[in-house]
């Protein structure tokens, strides 16, 4: 399947790829969906915490920390090796075809299993049985995110698309919870929001990809099955070990402590969450010319390598430190008061930005060069780290434990790529 290195030099449109214009386009529709993704969040958060309670948003987090393992399963690290193979077979319409529907086959095996297993857990983890309900709707929020692959927009450089089917979805969305959800007996409504929003969006992107694109979800192919579970098997380890030192971590959080104080960690981490998506809008946008200019010329990549680094370390910076000095009215902005624990843990784990826009560069310099399980590797070094340092902590130190954790475990993980980045630019010479 490599040796076809040179027929992506055409859109499907017959275009060659756009200059800077599509650049801004693309950065702005990437804008605009992690907008949508962290903003709508943050707006209607404040409003959760007042209507339902503190401990009722720590249930969400807990929730959502369970349904981010098989939302990894489903995703099974193909997003990226999607985008980078549609790059490359943009012109051939077989190979296409092929790359589109053979990861849609995946994804919706993998979901089938995820709805399955997680079911299982919600019904057999005493944990989680006291509010079954609410996490098997929760659950059901994968049906929709499977669907919905905007790896495909962004390999065309046609991200309005998915920007548009995220639109109308998300809108909805924060309509219902600021009708539906009136007091805290409405809390259910959250979860069928959710996944209801996730639905629309699915289904809208699809229909954009089978109409824009004339991509179609066509009949398998045992070698290419298995060509793309290998190829994204590495992928798939790395991002479920970084959920170990995510969502993992609240899980933790919650065994050792209660929901109460999920919720403070919640009102730091959403707003960590969302300054992480608005610096990874950069990486996203800047993907798919770094992968074109490391297969046309590695002198070109490497000095495009430079240029993206500045500016996306750069603004991983300045979110770090404008979460760190102004973390009192960040909370109050968003929980609508100044809650003393969540600013403390916003100001320890205000560093994370930065250092999160450092392995997210990294990670995918790593992937356009093909060292998937060098992703691996570093990834699953620092999720060991996490896990003996987690349960050492958090039990002892809780809240505050936890905070300083994430940001021991983001500086290992820094120090590997930073070293791994210098050792792939050395190669390059």
């Amino acid at each position: 399947m490599r040796k076809d290195t040179d027929v992506h030099e055409k859109t499907p449109s017959g275009k060659k790829p756009g200059g800077r214009k599509k650049l801004i386009e693309n950065f702005l529709s990437f804008s605009g969906i992690n907008i949508l993704n962290t903003l709508i969040p943050l707006l209607i958060y404040p409003y959760l915490v007042r209507v339902l309670g503190v401990e009722m948003a720590g249930l969400i987090a807990f929730s959502g920390s369970l349904v981010a393992y098989f939302r990894i399963v489903v995703e099974y690290g193909l997003s990226l090796v999607g985008a980078r193979d549609l790059v490359q077979f943009q012109a051939n319409k077989p190979r296409s075809l092929s790359v589109f529907s053979h990861i849609m086959w995946i994804r919706l095996l993998l979901l089938a299993a995820s709805l399955a297993v997680g079911t299982v857990v919600i019904f057999a983890v005493p944990v989680f049985q006291k509010e079954w309900l609410f996490h098997v709707l929760f659950l059901s929020a994968l049906i929709g995110e499977t669907l919905y692959v905007p790896w495909v927009f962004q390999a065309y450089e046609q991200m309005k698309y998915a920007t548009l089917s995220m639109v109308v979805s998300k809108v909805l969305f924060a309509a219902g919870v600021f009708w539906l959800i009136q007091t805290k007996a409405d809390y259910l409504w959250y979860p069928i929001l959710f996944s209801g929003s996730a639905f629309i969006s699915g289904v809208a992107a699809l229909y954009f990809i089978f109409r824009k694109f004339s991509l179609r979800i066509t009949g398998l192919r045992p070698v290419m099955l298995k060509y793309y579970l290998v190829e994204g098997w590495y992928l798939f380890l790395s991002r479920l070990f970084v959920n170990l030192y995510n969502s993992t971590n609240i899980l933790i959080l919650g065994f050792f402590t209660n929901e109460l104080i999920v919720g403070y960690y919640a009102i730091a981490g959403k707003v960590i969450s969302a300054a992480i998506s608005f610096v990874d809008i950069l990486n996203q946008v800047l993907y798919p010319r770094l992968s074109q200019a490391y297969r046309k010329s590695k002198g070109a990549y490497e000095r495009m390598l430079k240029q993206s680094a500045i500016i996306v370390l750069g603004a991983g910076l300045a979110g770090s430190l404008f979460c760190l000095v102004l973390s009192e009215w960040i909370v109050l902005v968003v929980a609508g008061e100044v809650v003393p624990q969540s600013v403390t843990v916003l100001q320890i784990i205000s560093a994370l930005i930065f250092l999160a826009s450092i392995g997210s560069f990294s990670t995918k310099q790593f992937i356009i060069a093909r060292k998937n399980k060098l992703v691996t590797r570093i990834v699953l070094i620092t999720s060991v780290v996490n896990l003996v340092l987690v349960f050492i902590v958090v039990p002892f130190y809780g809240l505050v434990g936890l905070a300083v954790v994430s940001v021991v475990v983001r500086l290992t993980q820094a120090g590997q790529n930073l070293y791994e980045l210098k050792v792939l630019t050395n190669e390059l010479k």
